[in-house]
């Protein structure tokens, strides 16, 4: 689904590694919402997009069945059809807002 970007980029990237949390933060992770905020096609055929993902979790020694926590991720994707396949070719992950759902 990319090219040009490497495991190891990808993983620097990650959701977990920019809200500096680590995986124990995250006891139970629920269904993640995603929104795309805008699309924009540049003159070549690229598509940008402008998303934002939330992560509703529990952190350790909250045990429920709703998640108490959400954290919000801003994230900027570019794609492009390479040879009739559209792949992710860059990929940046900014941390925007961790908090309790009751603040939210």
């Amino acid at each position: 689904m990319t090219t040009g970007l490497t495991p190891a980029t990808l993983e620097r990237s990650g959701t977990q590694e920019k809200a500096g949390a680590g995986p124990a933060m995250f006891q139970t992770l629920f269904k993640s919402n995603f929104r795309i905020d805008s699309k924009e096609v540049d003159t070549g055929g690229g598509v940008n997009l402008k998303c934002v993902q939330t992560v509703l979790f529990n952190p350790v020694g909250v045990e429920s069945t709703r998640p108490a926590m959400y954290l919000r991720m801003n994230q900027t994707v570019r794609m492009e059809n390479v040879e009739g396949v559209w792949k992710v070719v860059s990929f940046e992950n900014a941390f925007d807002k961790m908090d309790s759902l009751t603040a939210r």
